[in-house]
């Protein structure tokens, strides 16, 4: 599935006519389809829209009650992270193995095996999760919602200006290009991924902004990261695996499942040699420029 969805409009002045009902519904509905198919991109629906809520309560004025509201949401996608994190892993190193020889594949069985199990008992433990009481409170909560709910008995920290998200970017940039590991990676995946939100929560509509192909480019670089990201975790979770075995494995298991790690590792190189051609696409002079216009609006 694609991460974009209903929850794409909201943003600006449009706050004001339900769009967080719609949302609540939108998650309500993928997590119905969750629990009758077991389908993990359900599960990515929902962690993706409970984001971009919360780039939405990061555009408001900042109060007790969009905090509690925005540290909620992000229990519930921490809470669903291990699920979809497991899911990955098993489709990334299913689809790998896939392009070996059968005789590789039979060696990687009991791995693939445990991927397999680790990733149906998350799910069930998901599915337990999106129909608890929690859970629907959560949604209700979203769904009375309006703006001008006060909250001061909870304390509300002070939120950066709208373009901190463009240095943060421009920084998590620079420090991959330092360090080049995998962890500076992820950080900056973060970075255009809030940057993303950021934008679509503060473009008004019927604007001429000019941030429409920059959210698009964003969007590409944020994919290409994210492949790289999933077979980096995939890599390390194999690695895991072989470190927390006993005598369980057999001998030519362990060479497989090292031989597998080196093909996930080459696959993540060859994907990062795009990353600075994608940024630079993303972030040139111009996008940077129109980008910035829109998150001065609400400094």
């Amino acid at each position: 599935m694609t991460s974009t969805g209903r929850i794409e409009t909201i943003g600006g002045p449009r706050y004001s006519e339900g769009p967080l009902a719609d949302a609540a519904d939108y998650i309500r509905a993928e997590a119905d389809a969750f629990r009758r198919d077991s389908d993990p991109g359900h599960i990515h629906q929902v962690r993706v829209t409970t984001r971009r809520l919360r780039a939405v309560l990061d555009s408001l004025p900042a109060n007790g009650e969009t905090e509690q509201l925005r540290a909620r949401l992000k229990s519930l996608a921490n809470a669903l992270g291990p699920t979809r994190d497991a899911d990955v892993v098993n489709a990334v190193v299913a689809g790998t193995v896939g392009e070996l020889s059968k005789g590789k594949q039979t060696a990687l069985t009991p791995i693939t095996s445990v991927l397999q199990f680790e990733a149906s008992r998350l799910r069930a433990d998901a599915a337990v999760h999106l129909r608890s009481v929690p859970f629907y409170r959560l949604l209700k909560r979203v769904r009375t919602f309006h703006p001008d709910d006060s909250g001061d008995s909870v304390p509300a920290p002070e939120r950066a200006d709208g373009l901190a998200y463009l240095r943060k970017l421009r920084r998590s940039y620079r420090r991959w290009k330092q360090a080049g590991t995998p962890e500076s990676l992820h950080r900056m995946r973060i970075s255009v991924k809030k940057l993303r939100y950021a934008l679509a929560a503060r473009e008004r509509d019927g604007a001429k902004s000019g941030i429409g192909g920059t959210r698009r480019r964003l969007a590409k670089l944020q994919d290409l990261l994210g492949e790289i990201n999933d077979l980096h975790v995939a890599a390390e979770r194999g690695s895991g695996m072989r470190a927390e075995d006993g005598s369980s494995w057999a001998e030519k298991t362990l060479k497989s499942s090292h031989g597998l790690e080196a093909r996930l590792d080459r696959q993540a190189q060859s994907l990062t040699g795009r990353v600075k051609k994608s940024y630079r696409r993303a972030n040139g002079k111009k996008r940077r420029r129109a980008a910035r216009k829109v998150l001065a609006e609400v400094r």
